[in-house]
């Protein structure tokens, strides 16, 4: 035998019930903490400030730190190298001002055409702290590139990175 309810809805018109948006709620959360984060740790005002520095690429530098830092991704590629994700987010969440100015310095002393800004600054970040302070000759080779010129070893690393993309894509 049914049972009927004196109030066969549940709700009232004005107790709809709302959609549970409570992931991506928590995940907008994370976000805006780690954005806060970030921009303590690379005195992100303070970079604003100096006018030498591009204000778009240093937010799209921001931008990129936070998507690599909130991304739910085990591994994580950098210059064509497959890396822990723990261990590239780590190595984001310490970088500071002085990484930060030495990217856009990269940047700006770069002669070479980028082909994907975003993947060259990935790598430019995650090899800052170790490259920060070393500045090697690069020599000559058949594709010509940086040639005679002062590059950083993560520059160095990343224009010889595309060039194996570019003879792979050239085989197939």
């Amino acid at each position: 035998i049914p049972i009927h309810s004196l109030n066969p809805l549940p709700y009232d018109g004005d107790e709809a019930a709302e959609p549970p948006e409570r992931k991506r709620t928590e995940r907008n959360d994370a976000y805006r903490v780690y954005e806060e984060i970030i921009k303590d740790n690379i005195e992100y005002d303070i970079l604003l400030q100096d006018m030498k520095f591009d204000h778009d690429r240093l937010n799209e530098i921001v931008d990129i730190m936070l998507e690599t830092v909130c991304t739910a991704r085990k591994k994580i590629r950098i210059a064509g190298d497959d890396y822990p994700a723990e261990l590239v987010k780590s190595k984001f969440m310490k970088l500071s001002s002085e990484h930060i100015r030495f990217v856009l310095d990269c940047m700006q002393e770069n002669t070479t055409k980028i082909r994907n800004i975003k993947q060259y600054l990935k790598a430019v970040l995650f090899n800052a702290p170790s490259t920060i302070d070393s500045e090697v000759d690069c020599p000559d080779d058949a594709k010509g590139w940086a040639r005679n010129r002062r590059v950083s070893a993560t520059q160095t690393a990343y224009i010889a990175q595309e060039n194996r993309e570019d003879g792979d894509a050239a085989q197939r």
